[in-house]
């Protein structure tokens, strides 16, 4: 007599030990290239199971980079005070870990080294925040960077111009008033 499999249950080779999920959403976060198989186990008894025509198994990974579709302030702003927060608002939602003082930066213009910040991600609005550690100095320009390394959760690195070669970061500008 065949055994009922329910989820919990392990399969007879060749399929592999268990625990098994139930659901497609174990894949998510996961690479999604390599062998794939799929088992299928009679467990009726008088193997009375069968496939009435062929059928297929289509999975759709998310392959689509994400960009920045607004930042605040606004690229080539002016008079902007010097107790802000910079902010970048993504086209999906983002893989909260790789939103980090890293991948979001802020320098002085013409500058190579980095403004002391905190950076927070709020998965609802799939914004980051860049908080400055203290007031920006007055009139200077200022630009703000959201790198490449920033991903979505299928881990997909920003893009902000794939119709060039490569990922291409963000990277926009403001300036402070007196």
């Amino acid at each position: 007599r065949p055994a009922d499999y329910e989820p919990g249950d392990a399969w007879p080779t060749p399929a592999p030990p268990g625990p098994y999920s139930t659901s497609l959403s174990a894949f998510d976060r996961t690479n999604p290239n390599g062998q794939w198989q799929l088992f299928v186990n009679d467990d009726s008894s008088g193997n009375t199971g069968f496939f009435t025509n062929r059928f297929t198994l289509g999975i759709t990974t998310d392959t689509t980079p994400p960009t920045v579709v607004s930042v605040s302030p606004a690229n080539g702003a002016r008079g902007i005070r010097r107790v802000t927060n910079v902010s970048a608002t993504f086209s999906e939602a983002m893989r909260a870990g790789s939103i980090n003082r890293n991948t979001f930066q802020l320098f002085k213009a013409g500058s190579t080294t980095r403004i002391g910040a905190t950076v927070n991600y709020d998965e609802m609005g799939r914004r980051a925040l860049l908080n400055p550690n203290s007031n920006l100095r007055p009139r200077t320009k200022y630009k703000a960077v959201v790198t490449t390394g920033a991903k979505d959760l299928s881990g997909n690195g920003l893009d902000q111009n794939p119709n060039l070669a490569g990922n291409q970061q963000k990277a926009w500008f403001f300036t402070t008033r007196n």
